[in-house]
This record gives C-alpha cells, sequence and structure tokens, in this order.
C-alpha cells in the first residue's frame, strides 16, 4: 500500500504589521481594517504566487502552520501580536479557508536573529496538512 504523504509548503512574506495597528475607529465606535493592512494582503498574494512557481497552493484540511520571525530588532515587542495578519493574508490569497489553523507550531513562535539594518524583515511561514 503506498503512503499518503501530508502537502506541505513554505515561503517567506513581508513583516506584517502588529494586531494593535491594523484597524481603525469609525465615529461610531465601530472598526475597519486599514488601508495599509489591504496593502499588506495584496503584497503578500504576490510573494505567494511566485514563490510557489506562479500559482497559489490550496489546502483544504486542518493546517498546522510556523511563523519564523526575522526582525529588525529582538525584543520589546509582543510576538503574538503578529500572526493575525499573516493568517488573514493566506485566508484572503485562498492558501486555506477561514479557521482552518489547527495549531501554531512551535507553540511560540520562533524569533531568529535580527536582520541587518539595510535589510527588510521578513517571516517564514510552513504550513502542514494535518
Amino acid at each position: 500500500m503506498e503512503k499518503m504523504t501530508k502537502k506541505k509548503v513554505s515561503f517567506t512574506l513581508p513583516f506584517p504589521p502588529s494586531v494593535n495597528k491594523m484597524y481603525g475607529n469609525t465615529p461610531d465606535g465601530g472598526r475597519y481594517l486599514l488601508p495599509k493592512v489591504k496593502r499588506y494582503y495584496d503584497q503578500c498574494y504576490f510573494e505567494i504566487y511566485q514563490q510557489c512557481g506562479n500559482k497559489i497552493p490550496k489546502f483544504f484540511k486542518k493546517v498546522t502552520m510556523m511563523i519564523e520571525f526575522f526582525p529588525r530588532r529582538n525584543g520589546g515587542w509582543d510576538v503574538n501580536n503578529f500572526n493575525k495578519a499573516p493568517e488573514d493574508a493566506i485566508v484572503k490569497a485562498g492558501v486555506i479557508p477561514d479557521d482552518q489553523v489547527k495549531y501554531l507550531q512551535p507553540q511560540a513562535p520562533v524569533i531568529h536573529k535580527r536582520v541587518p539594518r539595510d535589510a527588510q524583515p521578513y517571516i517564514k511561514i510552513t504550513l502542514e496538512e494535518i
């Protein structure tokens, strides 16, 4: 019997905005997604498309998601504030359906050494079917 392999893909994306800076407030108490976040989603779509052979990979089952951070600075920020934008971006790109990330692996995101001052910070995402 042939062994089924789990689908797995990795790609890098620009460093995401903090969840604290994703939304604006309306005068009536509502919230809206800021234009810079919409541009981030568009940029992520383009990056995923290019890095995955000019196509968008599609997952239909639940996935684990590992996020590796390559920031400009090592400390002074809450890494958990940076998970929402990339997850939303890959949902909007059509890679995974909404609410399909079952686990973040490892439980705490991995923070690597910071990138040089003249380099752009980024993240690496690895998705794998469960």
